[in-house]
């Protein structure tokens, strides 16, 4: 249609709201989504363009945003769309990267540099929620981080901050391959929850102060946002990334006395008028982020049943991200 940008789907990260999404763990969603394609995480090559297309064209390889917002509400004219009342996404409330084909608005793609590989661009999203996260706990050069989690977000999170200038940050996860891979990717210092006592590493690598901001990139039924609570500095920040995080907080004496804050990091939109999908994409580009490094798996298309399995026991098997892979040419 007029605007729109079809597109053949090359690879597709499961997201683990795709988990939750398949196993109708969010009813409150599901009305929405039925009949649709899930994979928000999505790029591939443009085939067609409608009238009204000039930012691509057919043949382009492109990566996808897959926010759908009003454009009209006070929050999409401010910039922050990912709050829009309206909001849907493709992959969710439009068919997506599970398909072979998928439709966007032409504003939401986004041409891929030559050296940016498909396998590179589909960890976009990702990166992007990464983004956002040290943008709004406003993590800036000499800031100390602590994140907990060694899926995706976690990394993503824990890479963003050392691109934004911070002089320490330390990743927390029971995954030794997330661990690892952090390392690889210039992370400060890798911390195993299953042997290590954070809190007193964290003391110990800030001279007794805490981190500036702790990152929980977990959530479910973990208690990260009470031990950030625990182990953030005087004045600090604990960032919520996790996706529905099912433990309560309790708010102590000292929650109000060491004044912290608790942030919420939801998706991702403008920053400074700037699209953050667009920045994540500029580190990639950079190497600030590692990209296709985070891919521990790929399946076909025709496989898609055994990559939701894999991903849905990824720690087990102790993989990053599980993504389809439908084609590279």
């Amino acid at each position: 249609g007029p605007g729109e940008v079809l597109i053949r789907n090359t690879v597709s990260g499961i997201c683990g709201s795709d988990l939750h999404l398949y196993s109708g763990s969010l009813p409150d969603i599901m009305p929405r989504i039925l009949g649709k394609v899930l994979g928000h995480e999505l790029c591939g090559e443009v085939v067609a363009i409608g009238p009204g297309v000039t930012n691509v064209k057919v043949g382009d390889r492109v990566a996808v945003e897959p926010l759908l917002a009003c454009d009209h509400c006070v929050d999409c004219q401010v910039g922050d769309y990912h709050l829009c009342p309206e909001l849907q996404h493709i992959g969710i409330g439009w068919s997506g990267g599970f398909g072979e084909y998928s439709r966007s608005p032409a504003k939401n793609v986004f041409p891929l540099p030559d050296h940016v590989s498909y396998e590179d661009a589909s960890l976009l999203d990702c990166l992007a929620v990464g983004v956002h996260a040290i943008n709004v706990t406003g993590i800036h050069m000499g800031s100390t981080v602590l994140v907990f989690g060694g899926g995706t977000i976690g990394i993503a999170t824990a890479q963003a901050a050392k691109w934004a200038g911070a002089s320490l940050v330390a990743l927390a996860s029971r995954s030794k391959m997330g661990r690892e891979f952090a390392l690889e990717t210039g992370i400060d210092v890798a911390i195993d929850t299953s042997q290590e006592d954070v809190n007193a590493r964290m003391r110990e690598l800030t001279n007794g102060r805490g981190p500036d901001v702790v990152f929980d990139a977990v959530g479910g039924s973990q208690h990260y946002v009470q031990q950030g609570l625990e182990i953030a500095r005087r004045g600090g920040k604990i960032g919520v990334l996790g996706v529905f995080p099912q433990q309560p907080v309790m708010l102590t004496p000292g929650f109000l006395i060491n004044e912290l804050s608790i942030v919420s990091c939801f998706s991702y939109a403008k920053w400074g008028g700037v699209p953050e999908f667009q920045i994540a994409l500029d580190g990639l580009a950079s190497g600030a982020f590692a990209g296709r490094g985070y891919i521990s798996e790929r399946y076909p298309l025709d496989e898609i049943a055994t990559a939701f399995e894999a991903a849905e026991h990824k720690h087990g098997k102790d993989a990053i991200k599980v993504s389809i892979v439908h084609s590279l040419n």
